[in-house]
């Protein structure tokens, strides 16, 4: 039976950003990537663990997920990504699964006041012999008042096996430093029927340059990783 992990640190939707001080907008928590770059010549860095729970499966727990992303301009940042190990409850050979080192960079741009969009183009390579990936990602923000909505759309192909992803958010911002969002994303494997999944979310900035998030994602079928627990930390380094 297919098992897909979803990791709630590989990517993050900024919604109603709870990071409105230094200019400050992560791509935690939530499927989509955000719409912002990091400032110039500033980097972000984020990092996470995920731990999942199925009923058929063993349980895993996943770490750092640690991403860097600079700034080069204000509408382009470079992005690389930190193999994160996952642990599997569960003895055996493969109890402990190291992830893929990758590269990519982030173009963002504002359509208007209320809506922007981001093209991120990234690679990804194994270490352990594996076959490398390439994807591709649009995701795109639409601001009304306290409310925001974002989504993405993604495509990746590892070994010649092609996988498109979707997802769509709706958050609230409450107040200047806090926002909670719920989110729908759908996974599509090739030759494999659609993974669906929801889930929720908050992110709060418990300082200027600081933010922490949690998030819990469901899996609605019987193929899907039953249930996903996140959380994170986001921080912008150096001086504006």
């Amino acid at each position: 039976m297919l098992r897909v992990l979803t990791v709630v640190w590989l990517a993050g939707a900024s919604l109603a950003s709870a990071q409105a001080h230094e200019d400050f907008s992560s791509d935690r928590p939530g499927y989509a990537n955000g719409t912002q770059s990091a400032p110039h010549l500033r980097p972000i860095v984020e990092l996470g663990a995920a731990l999942t729970v199925d009923e058929d499966d063993a349980e895993t727990l996943s770490a750092p997920g640690l991403v860097f992303r600079f700034g080069l301009g204000e509408y382009v940042e470079l992005r690389a990504s930190v193999p994160g190990v996952t642990g599997v409850f569960q003895r055996g050979p493969n109890d402990v699964v190291v992830g893929d080192v990758g590269f990519g960079f982030k173009v963002a741009w504002d359509l208007s006041e209320a809506a922007s969009m981001s093209f991120i183009p990234s690679a990804f390579v194994s270490l352990e012999d594996g076959p490398a990936t390439g994807r591709l990602e649009w995701n795109w923000s639409v601001g009304a008042g306290m409310v925001g909505f974002a989504g993405n759309l993604a495509g990746q192909a590892q070994g010649g096996v092609v996988q498109g992803e979707g997802s769509v958010a709706v958050s609230l911002a409450l107040g200047a430093r806090a926002s909670v969002y719920v989110q729908s994303f759908l996974i599509w494997p090739e030759d494999v029927d659609p993974l669906p999944f929801v889930g929720a979310g908050v992110a709060i900035q418990v300082a200027p340059r600081i933010q922490v998030d949690t998030s819990l994602d469901v899996g609605l079928t019987d193929d899907t990783t039953r249930l996903t627990i996140g959380a994170g930390l986001s921080l912008l380094v150096g001086q504006s």
